[in-house]
């Protein structure tokens, strides 16, 4: 089973765009060439011809639009910083002190991952141990994964690729991560939160864990997400459900009732308006 785990895996960069052919940005003290990828999309005339819906959807992107043989054929020039990524499109603007900006999106996604190889892993595993080795290849679109066997062992992993920031290594945090950042290098990825520090557990004492899109860390605790030994995120749903849950599995413990699959579904109904003071 699997709830999102909202790490932070996207950032957004504000870039000091210089037209030209080609048009450059600035980056560590150079000017870096932007390149243009062109991506070709056909597709069935709609009503009102193929130009009829292109310029809303597209606003802000170099195009071309034509009917040939019965379909539309559409061209869009894509411009692409190397090292952050797409140029969001209509972002290209005067920066107000007689130069441009444009702001690029840079997203783990981009990136080759090996997630089918981790889908597969999970559908031939025998333990705890094969699930979280599969999980290991899981590259993007982060999970909270559970796992339960007739053996009744337990596990839960959030294993994935999310980036390190450099600039968050030297508090106080000048670029926080949340607010587009300045692309001139200051704020890079320099590589990956190890493995071993993301979110994990095998058989946890406790005999139950709770997937709920939540922190697992506990790092918002304090309100700080960046003062933590790694950076993961800092939009993960409050704990309202995570702790209704751990109130009633410690409810079912204490009684000695049956943890079954009953019990499970009345969980999964019990509505968060009885959360107790101290989960409120």
């Amino acid at each position: 089973g699997a709830t999102v785990y909202y790490a932070d895996v996207t950032d957004v960069y504000v870039e000091t765009y210089t037209p030209g052919a080609p048009a450059t940005v600035a980056f560590d003290g150079g000017q870096v060439p932007v390149e243009v990828l062109e991506e070709v999309f056909e597709y069935k005339v709609p009503e009102g011809g193929c130009a009829s819906w292109v310029d809303d959807f597209i606003a802000g992107l170099d195009h071309v639009v034509v009917e040939v043989d019965g379909m539309c054929k559409l061209t869009v020039d894509v411009e692409m910083v190397p090292h952050h990524g797409p140029i969001i499109p209509g972002t290209r603007a005067d920066d107000g002190d007689g130069g441009m900006m444009a702001l690029t999106w840079k997203w783990t996604g981009m990136d080759a991952s090996d997630d089918i190889k981790a889908v597969y892993g999970l559908m031939k595993m025998k333990s705890p141990e094969d699930f979280l080795a599969a999980l290991e290849s899981f590259g993007v679109g982060a999970q909270n994964w559970v796992y339960g066997d007739v053996d009744g062992r337990i596990a839960y992993s959030a294993y994935v690729r999310v980036p390190i920031r450099e600039h968050l290594a030297f508090p106080p945090v000048e670029h926080p991560t949340f607010l587009p950042m300045p692309g001139d290098g200051c704020c890079e990825w320099i590589g990956d939160v190890p493995l071993d520090a993301m979110p994990h557990a095998v058989d946890p004492p406790e005999g139950f864990v709770i997937s709920a899109n939540g922190d697992a860390w506990g790092y918002l605790l304090d309100g700080d997400p960046f003062n933590d030994p790694t950076y993961q995120g800092y939009l993960f749903e409050t704990g309202y459900r995570a702790g209704r849950l751990q109130e009633l599995f410690g409810a079912l413990q204490d009684s000695g009732a049956a943890i079954d699959v009953a019990a499970m579904q009345a969980m999964q109904a019990a509505r968060t308006a009885h959360l107790s003071p101290a989960c409120a």
